[in-house]
C-alpha cells in the first residue's frame, strides 16, 4: 500500500465514528482492500461488459499483465505508459523474503491447479502494486492477489492471500476480524474437523458500486474465504471473490482451507539463485521422459506406467501418426510415447511434444505465433494468456487420433512444450481432461 492509500485511511478512520479498532494493521489493510474493491468496481457497466466479452469463452481469461490489447479492449484506459513496471517486486525485499514468496507461489499455483483453477496473474494502475507472492513491509506478511479461471464451470475469480505474523490479538479474535465476521453478508464458521488446525470458513454477499445508475443497489458478488493458523499464530489468509459479475462462485471455504495449508509456512525455502541471463535450456530428454511418465501417476491414481527408461524422444515427422496426417508441430518438434492404463483400464497413449521456438522472447506471448506452432490450422483450438510470456492453447483432434493437447507457448524460455493424449484400440477419443494434461505440462520445466 502505497502512503497515499494509508494516509487516506487514516483519514476515514479519524472521520469515522466508533471505538479504534483492536487489530491494529490487520484492520487498516484490510479497509485498504475493500477501498481498492471499490476503486475498480467503479469502472462502469462499460468496463464490465467489455471484460465480460472477453472472457465469455473459458479458453480466453481476464488476465491484467501489461497486455494493453486486453485492457483497452475492456475499456480501463490502461496502456503500457500508464502500467510501466508496476508490477515488478518490491525493490526493498530480502533475498531471505524473496525466497520464502517464491517458495510460497509454487505451493499456492498448486493447491488452486488441484481444485480445478488455472492461476494467472495481472496488475493495473488500480493494483495489485506487484505480480504472485511477495512481502509488504507495511502489512508486516506476505501478501498475493491474482486470478484464477475454472474451465469445468467457466468460473472467474479473483484470488487474495496474505500469510500474517503473529501479533498480540488472540488468534480467534483476530481471525474473526480478519473476515468481519457479523458485518452484513458475512456468515462465519468455526471448522471443528480438526481441532488442532483452527480454521474459519466464510461465505460472503459482497456489494459493489458499479454504474450507480443502472445498478442503484449494486452488484452482488459472492465470496468465499478460509482463515487457518498454521503454527505459532500465523494466519493464512485465502479469498476466492467471483470475477464476472455472474453472481456464481462453485469453489467453497473448505476447499480454500486446504488451500490455505498448502502454503508451507515454517519452511526453510530454497535460496534464490543469481540471475540467469543465459539461454534457457530446456531439462534432457530423460528429465523430460520422468516428467512425463511421473505426472501421468500422479494425476491418476492407480494408473499402470512406463518405466520412464523406455521412453524415448524421436523428430515429429517421423512417426505414424505423422505419416497419417496428425500434424503435432513444426520442424524441430519432437515427440516421446507413453502407453499407459488408467481409470481402471483405459488404455491411453500420451505423448510429449517439445520444439524451439525461432525468436525466443521476441514480443512476449501472444495468439497468433502460440496456435502457429500448435499447428491450430489442423485442429479446434482454443488460446488463453497466463501471463506476459506464456500462452496456453487447448488443441482438440477429432479426426486422426481423436484426442486432448495442452501445449503452453514459452516465450521468453524458447520453447513450446505439450502434453496429449489419444485412446489405443479406439477410434474415440480418451476420457483425460485438459486439466489433467495442464497439470503434466506445468511441472515440465
Amino acid at each position: 500500500m502505497n502512503p497515499d492509500d494509508m494516509r487516506g485511511l487514516f483519514n476515514e478512520a479519524l472521520d469515522g465514528a466508533g471505538p479504534a479498532p483492536t487489530s491494529g494493521t490487520d484492520h487498516i489493510v484490510t479497509a485498504g482492500r475493500r477501498r481498492v474493491l471499490r476503486r475498480r468496481a467503479a469502472v462502469g457497466a462499460g468496463a464490465i461488459a467489455g471484460i465480460a466479452a472477453l472472457t465469455a469463452a473459458v479458453a480466453i481469461p481476464l488476465a491484467f499483465s501489461g497486455r494493453p490489447g486486453l485492457l483497452d479492449a475492456a475499456g480501463l484506459g490502461n496502456s503500457e505508459e500508464e502500467s510501466g513496471d508496476s508490477c515488478e517486486a518490491p525493490d526493498d525485499q530480502t533475498d531471505e523474503q524473496k525466497a520464502v514468496a517464491a517458495m510460497y507461489g509454487q505451493a499456492l499455483d498448486a493447491a488452486v491447479t488441484a481444485i480445478g483453477g488455472t492461476p494467472g496473474g495481472y496488475c493495473d494502475d488500480s493494483g495489485p502494486n506487484y505480480d504472485g507472492f511477495y512481502f509488504d513491509a507495511e502489512a508486516g506478511g506476505y501478501r498475493y492477489e491474482e486470478f484464477a479461471i475454472f474451465r469445468a464451470t467457466g468460473e472467474h475469480a479473483t484470488v487474495r492471500v496474505d500469510v500474517w505474523e503473529p501479533n498480540d490479538i488472540e488468534t480467534a479474535v483476530r481471525m474473526e476480524s480478519l473476515a468481519e465476521c457479523g458485518d452484513p453478508g458475512v456468515e462465519c464458521t468455526w471448522d471443528e474437523t480438526d481441532e488442532t488446525v483452527p480454521t474459519l470458513l466464510v461465505e460472503e454477499t459482497r456489494t459493489l458500486n458499479v454504474d450507480a445508475e443502472e445498478n442503484p443497489d449494486g452488484v452482488q458478488v459472492p465470496v468465499r474465504a478460509a482463515l487457518v493458523e498454521l503454527g505459532g499464530g500465523v494466519i493464512v489468509h485465502v479469498e476466492f471473490e467471483e470475477g464476472q459479475r455472474k453472481g456464481t462462485l462453485s469453489t467453497t471455504p473448505e476447499q480454500l482451507a486446504g488451500v490455505a495449508q498448502a502454503i508451507p509456512v515454517g519452511q526453510d525455502a530454497p535460496e534464490v539463485e543469481e540471475e540467469d541471463t543465459g539461454t534457457y535450456t530446456l531439462p534432457d530428454d530423460a528429465a523430460l521422459a520422468g516428467a512425463l511418465v511421473d505426472g501421468i501417476a500422479a494425476q491418476f491414481p492407480g494408473a499402470v506406467v512406463p518405466d520412464a527408461a523406455d521412453v524415448e524422444f524421436g523428430p515429429h515427422d517421423q512417426t505414424e501418426a505423422y505419416a497419417e496426417g496428425y500434424y503435432y508441430g513444426n520442424d524441430g518438434t519432437r515427440v516421446a510415447y507413453a502407453d499407459a492404463t488408467v481409470n481402471g483400464g483405459e488404455q491411453v497413449r500420451f505423448f510429449l511434444q517439445v520444439t524451439p521456438l525461432e525468436s525466443p522472447g521476441d514480443g512476449g506471448a501472444s495468439q497468433e505465433p502460440a496456435e502457429h506452432y500448435a499447428n491450430c490450422s489442423y485442429f479446434t483450438c482454443d488460446y488463453s494468456q497466463l501471463d506476459d510470456s506464456t500462452g496456453l492453447v487447448h488443441r482438440t483432434s477429432t479426426d486422426v487420433r481423436p484426442g486432448p493437447t495442452s501445449i503452453e507457448f514459452r516465450a521468453s524460455d524458447g520453447w513450446v512444450v505439450g502434453v496429449g493424449a489419444e485412446s489405443l484400440g479406439s477410434t474415440e477419443a480418451p476420457s483425460v481432461p485438459f486439466e489433467a494434461l495442464d497439470a503434466i505440462v506445468n511441472t515440465i520445466r
